[in-house]
């Protein structure tokens, strides 16, 4: 008749090096959510740093102002296709990740919601500022 002794052990291996066994149906974020969040926040980055640039080429891109122009048109079309780029692809991953089940959906609500609210943001943006300059030149005097 032979005994085995498991003196407290219940043979598993989380338990003999002191660690909790994890339930296997536990829900985590997804690496595509952190993502789509990251991307929401660096587009935003990206948008703060437009409108920085923006006052900073505004004086150089006056009529009698010397100098080159160039760089500051180059950096500032790099910056909005950075930020149309991650927008565009964080509101993709986001809306993924959001019907993907048994994952957490707090960052990919986060990233879906802020990239998708600032696509919508500059789109409306850009279409209020046409239609504004497209009245301001209407009602400029004929020459």
């Amino acid at each position: 008749m032979s005994q085995s002794h498991n003196f407290g052990n219940s043979g598993d291996d989380n338990a003999t090096l002191g660690r909790q066994s994890e339930p296997q149906n536990l829900r985590r974020h997804s690496e595509l959510a952190l993502t789509s969040f990251v991307m929401s926040i660096i587009a935003m980055i990206l948008i703060v740093g437009m409108v920085i640039w923006s006052s900073l080429a505004s004086d150089r891109l006056q009529p009698n102002a010397a100098g080159d122009v160039q760089p500051f048109i180059a950096t500032g079309v790099l910056m909005v296709c950075g930020f149309l780029f991650l927008s565009i692809i964080g509101t993709f991953l986001g809306l993924i990740d959001l019907v993907l089940p048994n994952r957490k959906k707090v960052f990919a609500l986060l990233g879906f919601t802020l990239n998708l609210s600032t696509l919508v943001a500059n789109a409306l943006l850009g279409f209020v500022g046409g239609v504004f300059g497209h009245l301001a030149n209407m009602m400029r005097p004929f020459k």
